[in-house]
């Protein structure tokens, strides 16, 4: 039910971000980011605070190693469109 919720407002607050990256006379996000962001945190507080000994093993090497290929393309794919958006207001 939960990932039901998630999947309809997602679609909601992609739309509203959506609009403000792309229009430039869009100056606030709408109220669903809002909603979703909050949302997330009583999420992440929940899973804090009721899941401390919950997972006491430590994570296998191929989670740990799958988890930083993606924070690299992470990362990398903010310098590129950093360097990519400041390299467009150059021109």
């Amino acid at each position: 039910m939960r990932l039901a919720i998630w999947a309809f407002s997602a679609i909601a607050a992609t739309k509203e971000f959506y609009e403000y990256v792309t229009n430039p006379y869009c100056k606030r996000v709408g109220p669903f980011i809002w909603l979703a962001c909050f949302t997330l945190l009583i999420e992440f507080s929940l899973i804090i605070k009721f899941g401390a000994q919950m997972f006491t093993a430590p994570f296998p090497w191929y989670v740990k190693l799958m988890w930083s290929v993606i924070g690299f393309f992470v990362v990398c794919g903010f310098f590129y469109a950093y360097n990519n958006e400041t390299r467009d207001k150059k021109t």
